[in-house]
């Protein structure tokens, strides 16, 4: 907000008209197999399933590498 506006929250005008649309996510057999793996692993986190999350992410975007984050920051 640029401005003195009141939140819709709190009775001010909504910013649209209407709510954005809920995509839904899909989640099949292989993907809940995978994440048990890795909780039954020996790494939760930065081990070997990181490591090919970052490659195979790369490659799909078409970048030279990729860093996972757990939440968008490196603080």
């Amino acid at each position: 907000m640029t401005g003195p506006e009141t939140l819709a929250l709190h009775g001010g005008r909504p910013v649209r008209a209407h709510m954005l649309p809920y995509g839904r996510h899909e989640v099949d057999e292989a993907d809940i197999q995978a994440v048990v793996e890795v909780l039954r692993g020996d790494w939760l986190t930065n081990g070997p399933a990181v490591a090919g999350f970052e490659e195979g992410f790369a490659e799909r975007v078409g970048a030279g590498f990729a860093v996972a984050l757990s939440s968008g920051t490196l603080d």
